[in-house]
């Protein structure tokens, strides 16, 4: 049923699922496509991948709607910092798609930080075995990261001289374990979103995260 779905849906032929992210993101017992419109309990962690500026609309759209829609966000939680993590891979179009995130209304009146992280799932610079593309060297990961802040300070800056706003700040992490530490995941609600390998790296983490805390009690 996986494969089928694969070859049907995202191209992969062969009847083989050869890309372990994708792997990692389908549930079989459960028939769920994990990183799609998911979010992860107990916290306000969300994720969808988004490999198209049309997919990307409708994940900001999807974030924006459900914050605004939840009563509880609205009466309790206007404070929470609303956090972005973005990551794009392979021949896509930085500028076009962080041009596309800095003019989305939704993001303008959403989100109050960007964090441009890269795919390596861990900070000693390892990878979880679903995210170990090796045809990626690691200084172009990070280049391709830091390229990504260069590029919104860019924006941010011409959103000043046209005479608005600044843009949302801008933080990078070198892995997914930096990100996630760095957030207070209790008291800020995140979107992850863009590369599928980011996604299912902070499902990796997250799950990691979660047995160390469960063995130190």
């Amino acid at each position: 049923v996986g494969d089928y779905w694969l070859q049907k849906y995202l191209s992969i032929k062969n009847n083989t699922l050869e890309d372990e992210s994708f792997k990692q993101l389908l549930n079989f017992s459960s028939g769920k496509l994990l990183g799609r419109c998911q979010k992860i309990e107990p916290y306000d962690l969300y994720l969808d991948g988004a490999h198209t500026i049309e997919s990307l609309e409708k994940c900001i759209d999807w974030f924006a709607n459900l914050i605004l829609s939840d009563k509880e966000n609205t009466m309790n939680h206007n404070n929470k910092p609303k956090i972005l993590i973005f990551n794009i891979t392979g021949g896509r179009n930085s500028e076009e798609f962080l041009k596309f995130i800095a003019n989305d209304k939704n993001f303008q009146q959403t989100f109050t930080e960007i964090i441009f992280c890269s795919n390596v799932t861990f900070k000693t610079g390892t990878f979880s075995k679903e995210n170990d593309n090796k045809t990626v060297s690691l200084v172009d990961r990070m280049c391709k990261i830091y390229g990504h802040q260069k590029l919104w300070q860019e924006l941010s800056t011409q959103y000043i001289a046209d005479g608005n706003d600044a843009l949302p700040k801008s933080k990078v992490f070198e892995s997914i374990e930096e990100a996630i530490e760095s957030l207070d995941l209790v008291n800020s609600q995140v979107l992850v979103t863009g590369s599928l390998h980011l996604v299912s790296g902070v499902l990796q983490v997250v799950e990691s995260l979660h047995e160390k805390r469960t063995k130190k009690k």
